[in-house]
């Protein structure tokens, strides 16, 4: 399916179209990737985060970019959007054990 920058309608890319049984595969998918987070202790689950938040920012002009074209912000704001989103990952592998999701999802 593609996806146009709806300012200029110019192509920014592709992306699948999913049916409800694609969405209903994604979910067990998920269910299951939760079941084996749960076994991680937490700092192996901090250190996933750390490796994603480091990975963002390495492609963080690409990122805002693309946040930029598909969704007609600015790319001081796309830039915000990437910033932030790097941060909460951060943050969410710094926090203490029992103040997150990440660390009730055995429960």
């Amino acid at each position: 399916m593609p996806v146009t920058d709806p300012e200029t309608g110019e192509h920014v890319g592709e992306v699948p179209r999913l049916t409800a049984k694609d969405a209903v595969a994604a979910l067990d998918r998920a269910s299951k990737a939760r079941a084996d987070m749960a076994a991680l202790p937490i700092h192996a689950r901090a250190d996933i985060l750390d490796v994603a938040a480091d990975k963002l920012v390495a492609k963080a002009e690409a990122a805002a970019n693309l946040i930029a074209r598909e969704g007609v912000k600015t790319m001081t704001e796309a830039r915000g959007e990437v910033r932030r989103a790097a941060g909460v990952l951060r943050l969410s592998a710094q926090a203490e054990p029992g103040t997150t999701p990440e660390a009730t999802l055995d429960e």
